[in-house]
């Protein structure tokens, strides 16, 4: 990194270096002796920044090799550990080594402890007070501080924070911080003071007991991060909607998680600073793998018996699994039964590998699940258009409140982005630095190569995934802006719907070209490959492209939106749908109408809601000449005030068009609040227009 670095900012030097000599030329005969002089100068000084640069780039050519073997051998030592097979539990011969091996690997554990436990030499007088000081405040820490602090959050929560759901989201994450902050430090005053009457004195022993602290740090954080998720004594503020049922049926589970993998880091490390043969570290890592089995198994049937027998609570009403929840499930009956069989067949390593991380990922899972609340939810209670700091910008600034909004719902999606990024990462942590290389074995199998382009299985894998993560990844985008981001902008359905499908078919193509480019296609062999197709296939995309174009001028230019009433030739209806291809119109006979965009562009169409959805009827009739234009006149508006569709503003009019043949030719306008409502408004008012009429004895003829 630093070279490249070095490189890039010596590159440009060089370009200005060859850029002076170009201006000076080359020597000629009779030219002045400073210019000479100063060509030498800028020629030793190119040579040598040249020479730099090339060195440069050998060391970040030699760096990149370097780092590649180093991940290649970090992929290659975690494949070889976790598929690494023994004899299988249930034959003989696991159990015959075991026993050949037993009695010497109990003497080196047993030393370890002996040399960890043992004092090593007297401890003086201030050492035993400040162990004895270093207990009482791992006491104090672990039980009244603790509690002290956690009423204290909880009465912040309750009497003052806002009644939103960040009250919920605020005192859970409280209460894991608080519980993990002084069980860890409890757990330091004990080491402190083990450390201080002389126990683990040694090297060996001070670095197990380090691996104990941290491996018991992340139990009680664990443990901590459960019991605030679950809360079982304060249900109403329990952040995951669960039932108290459920919770109570969970609550264990935090517990026998953590106990696990404590337990497991515990007798690993010891092993592993004893000396314990093959055949002992192979029966840890089974006793340890069981656990994780049977921990999986009891989950899952725990999750079998609430779905057969839901909790029958007053108000609760049953709701089938969410279908993540059944995906989880599946996830999991494969995860054990892969474990059971990794188990059978000796692959223990394996066994505990998919174990430990069933529960990692479970608990990173939890933690980010509330972050990603928690961050959300302080970002609406900070930037509410209501708040404090929305006032103040408004009145300082003129800040509109609803741009406040909008800048706290996209700061919280960065920031709730960058939490789900750092959980995938923590996620493949146990892989190693090596999970890049987790497919290069696949790499040995024959690759493809097609138009000059080579195509590796390891690269498709990897493509595939991908697509398949980044289409995700706009999903999860894509509903975010449309739910969350949109409502807070007040734009119309139509506008929405614009923003909706541009994003879409942007993030649909952006996996493309993410998917594409992991394959190992550059940029300038793809658009290679579409010249050379161009021109089989140019005319019979003409009209896809054409439509595609369109569409794209249709929903930024927005001459038609979601709901307008248009008329296209003979047709008339509402539009219904805008997409990148073609318009969807539902005329009056409930049909759709499915218009190229192409059409709306290049052909004339009528929109009769542009800006204001209102309706204009036009009524037309004739009367002989002999009535009385004012009469007539009067009748007809009243004939339309009655009537509850029509509007005052604008208000209707009634004119004299013309006076032939004996007759007088009227033309009336009136608007009623909608365009699809023009029909039946009419004739009713032509209905009642008609009765009135023949009451008042004036004959009726049509213009």
């Amino acid at each position: 990194m630093a070279a490249t670095e070095a490189l890039a900012t010596l590159e440009p030097g060089l370009a200005g270096l060859d850029e002076k000599l170009r201006q000076l030329g080359e020597a000629s005969k009779g030219e002045d002796a400073d210019i000479g002089q100063q060509r030498n100068q800028i020629q030793a000084r190119r040579a040598e920044l040249d020479s730099a640069i090339k060195r440069g780039r050998l060391l970040a050519t030699n760096a990149a090799t370097t780092l590649e073997t180093i991940n290649r051998s970090l992929s290659a030592e975690f494949n070889r550990s976790t598929f690494q097979k023994e004899n299988s539990p249930l034959s003989s011969g696991f159990w015959i080594k075991v026993g050949n091996s037993m009695e010497t690997d109990f003497q080196r554990v047993d030393r370890v402890l002996n040399q960890s436990f043992t004092k090593q030499g007297g401890a003086d007088f201030p050492s035993i007070v400040l162990a004895a000081l270093s207990v009482a405040g791992a006491l104090l820490a672990f039980g009244p501080a603790r509690r002290r602090l956690e009423s204290l959050g909880f009465d912040f929560m309750k009497h003052k924070a806002p009644g939103t759901r960040v009250r919920r989201s605020g005192l859970v994450l409280w209460f894991t911080t608080v519980g993990t902050l002084t069980v860890v430090l409890a757990f330091n005053l004990l080491a402190l003071a083990l450390r201080l009457l002389g126990f683990f004195a040694n090297d060996a022993a001070s670095s197990l007991l380090t691996l104990l602290l941290g491996a018991t740090s992340f139990a009680a954080f664990v443990v901590v991060l459960g019991q605030s998720l679950l809360l079982n004594d304060r249900g109403s503020w329990r952040l995951p909607p669960l039932s108290d049922a459920t919770a109570r049926a969970w609550r264990h589970y935090p517990m026998f998680a953590a106990v696990i993998m404590a337990f497991g880091v515990a007798l690993v490390e010891t092993s592993r600073l004893a000396g314990v043969s093959s055949a002992g570290n192979a029966l840890l890592n089974l006793v340890i793998a069981l656990c994780y089995v049977l921990l999986i198994a009891a989950a899952l049937r725990t999750g079998r018996l609430l779905r057969a027998h839901p909790p029958a609570e007053d108000g609760a009403v049953f709701r089938a699994p969410a279908p993540w929840l059944l995906a989880v499930e599946l996830v999991l009956h494969v995860a054990l039964l892969t474990s059971v069989l990794a188990l059978l067949f000796g692959y223990i390593s394996l066994a505990l590998f998919i174990g430990r991380q069933v529960v990692w990922i479970a608990v990173i899972a939890s933690g980010a699940y509330l972050l990603v609340l928690a961050i959300d939810d302080f970002a609406q209670a900070v930037c509410s258009p209501e708040g404090d700091i929305a006032r103040y910008l408004n009145a300082s600034f003129r800040v509109r409140p609803g741009t406040v909004r909008q800048i706290g719902v996209v700061g919280s999606a960065m920031v709730r982005v960058s939490v789900m990024f750092a959980a995938v990462v923590l996620v493949f942590a146990p892989f190693g630095p090596g999970t890049g290389n987790l497919f290069s074995g696949i790499a040995d199998v024959s690759s493809i190569t097609v138009a000059g382009i080579t195509i590796e299985p390891a690269a498709v894998v990897r493509a595939a995934i991908v697509f398949g993560l980044t289409l995700a990844a706009v999903r999860l985008v894509l509903r975010w802006f449309e739910d969350t981001y949109l409502p807070t902008t007040g734009l119309d359905s139509g506008a929405r719907n614009s923003a909706v499908t541009v994003v879409k078919y942007a993030g649909f193509i952006l996996a493309c070209l993410w998917g594409v480019n992991t394959l190992g296609i550059g940029v300038e062999r793809i658009a290679l490959v579409v010249s050379a197709l161009s021109v089989g296939i140019g005319f019979g995309l003409q009209a896809i492209t054409q439509n595609f174009i369109s569409g794209l001028i249709l929903l930024a230019e927005r001459p038609l939106k979601i709901g307008d009433t248009v008329r296209v030739g003979t047709e008339e209806g509402d539009v219904r749908k805008i997409s990148v291809r073609a318009t969807e119109i539902q005329i009056s006979d409930r049909s759709a109408l499915i218009v190229p965009n192409s059409e709306l562009i290049t052909k004339t169409i009528r929109n009769m809601t542009p800006s204001e959805p209102i309706g204009r009827m036009e009524i037309e009739f004739s009367v002989p000449i002999d009535h009385d234009p004012k009469r007539i006149q009067m009748l007809v508006l009243a004939i339309y005030s009655e009537h509850e569709g029509v509007l005052d503003e604008p208000q209707p009019v009634i004119l004299i068009e013309a006076i032939v043949d004996g007759r007088i030719n009227f033309k009336s306008y009136a608007f009623v609040a909608s365009p699809r409502a023009v029909a039946d408004t009419k004739s009713a008012l032509l209905f009642t227009l008609l009765e009135r009429f023949r009451q008042a004895d004036i004959t009726l003829h049509t213009s």
